[in-house]
């Protein structure tokens, strides 16, 4: 419903190339007598809209107006709506999961014995969903342990996604709180306006809100959480890894209508195939990575593969951009923004002042004045480019200060193909076969434009090769 000057309207919405993914697997789970429990588990859930949504408004005067936004912003309806479809799905499918597990506890020894899997070769059960070991904290991100329990945290969701987001810190009236001076200094270090990512060294990123505010009334103490605050800087933004997906398509008579790189083998196998035909097609673990800027700012080192006439140079780490803000030297921890390019954003809240600041650097050089407690001076930094190199927080006066200033990520790292364990194919377009770390340096080093990596996602690879070898 949309609020008109003449009454109420209605939307119709079309959704195309929607697609629903529920992952479930097999855990064990210890038992009291010391005996392992076969249990099905929610692994993911995802509800994705791949091609286009369209929303048609009518019966409003202001029809036209709303329908020329929601053209603008699909791509945040989209978002929108995916993530809070997801969210609301998460409890149903867990309810069917537990009658699942009702349902086959007399049928576990037939499953196993059919997949040539005992109870104890069954990966050990989650804390919960999606708990795997976070990575070392990104430059946005920052550890936190909390010795009291009940953490009295408000969260809300995020708005294109089900993550939780730090809206505010209840704290306990002094006088009859038991809550220690550390504990409660504990709390003041709550960032607000950021997404709890991590909880206890475990990912949290595929819970609602609505979960992670589950798991912190009932942890027991000390509880460490993860933190990562919103950033103005696209260079401080992983993007998210590709996800191995596998798909059937069957075909009947006439050409297939493909075309393949680099697979001659398979193009004679095709070209004798009976039909109809079903082909399993999956994501490749080889990617074609392009940079604007370079080098990639790759730390590289041998890998042995397990063909034993081959090794790989692969990823090992990377390189970081260093901070402009700090290096300006006219910028102090605890400063407050009060303007971006000659316009007061004292009256904005966080996000607000995030998206300002989002603006000025699609259009550099801009200029961001900050002032320093207590002072009514200020003093205006310019900054010819991005990454700002700054990391902000918001206070409870609404206001936006300088948290601390962190290294940018690099082209490799920020681009989110590009990570630790993966092989390098070619550079620039050139094969590195048969060259050292060294000589694959080299090559970065002495490279013309256009710019691209040829990686191959290694793990991927080897779980392609289980799956169907």
């Amino acid at each position: 419903k949309f609020p008109y000057l003449n009454g109420g309207g209605t939307a119709d919405a079309e959704v195309l190339g929607g697609g629903v993914s529920l992952g479930v697997r097999a855990e064990k789970v210890a038992m009291a007598d010391g005996t392992w429990q076969p249990t099905l588990a929610v692994s993911s859930i995802e509800i994705e809209i791949k091609e286009d949504l369209t929303l048609q408004i009518n019966g409003s005067w202001f029809s036209t107006v709303y329908n020329v936004l929601a053209s603008v912003f699909k791509d945040l309806i989209k978002d929108y709506i995916a993530s809070t479809l997801e969210g609301s799905l998460i409890d149903h499918v867990v309810s069917l999961v537990t009658v699942l597990n009702a349902f086959m506890k007399e049928y576990w020894p037939m499953l196993l014995q059919l997949l040539h899997v005992t109870v104890e070769e069954l990966p050990l059960a989650s804390a919960w969903r999606g708990a795997k070991p976070l990575a070392p904290p990104m430059p946005h991100e920052e550890d936190l342990t909390f010795t009291s329990s009940n953490l009295p945290i408000v969260l809300a969701k995020r708005t294109r996604d089900r993550m939780a987001l730090v809206s505010g810190v209840t704290l306990p009236n002094l006088k009859t709180s038991t809550l220690t001076d550390t504990q409660r200094h504990e709390l003041y270090r709550i960032p607000l306006q950021a997404t709890i990512v991590g909880v206890n060294g475990l990912s949290c990123a595929k819970l609602t809100s609505k979960e992670v505010a589950t798991l912190l009334e009932t942890l027991p103490a000390p509880v460490q959480l993860r933190f990562a605050t919103a950033v103005p800087d696209d260079d401080f933004q992983v993007k998210p890894r590709r996800t191995l997906r596998t798909f059937d398509v069957s075909f009947g008579d006439g050409p297939l209508g493909l075309k393949l790189r680099a697979r001659p083998l398979v193009l004679e196998t095709l070209k004798s195939l009976p039909r109809p035909a079903v082909l399993t097609f999956s994501t490749s673990p080889d990617g074609i990575v392009s940079f604007k800027t370079w080098p990639p700012l790759v730390d590289l080192d041998l890998k042995d593969s397990a063909d034993p006439c081959r090794s790989y140079v692969v990823v090992t780490g990377f390189s970081r951009l260093p901070s402009f803000g700090k290096n300006s030297k006219q910028i102090a921890v605890d400063d407050r923004v009060v303007a971006v390019n000659g316009a007061s954003v004292t009256s904005l809240p966080y996000d607000k002042v995030m998206d300002v600041l989002r603006h000025a650097m699609a259009s550099p050089p801009y200029r961001v004045d900050f002032s320093r407690s207590g002072s009514v001076a200020t003093t205006t930094v310019t900054f010819p480019k991005g990454p700002m190199g700054i990391l902000f927080r918001s206070d409870k006066d609404h206001g936006v200060y300088v948290k601390k200033f962190v290294a940018g990520l690099g082209p490799a790292e920020r681009s989110g193909l590009v990570y630790r364990g993966c092989a390098i194919l070619q550079v620039c377009g050139k094969n590195v076969d048969g060259l050292d770390v060294e000589g694959v340096q080299s090559m970065i080093d002495h490279a013309q434009p256009p710019y691209h990596l040829t990686v191959r996602d290694m793990d991927m690879e080897n779980t392609l090769s289980l799956l169907y070898s």
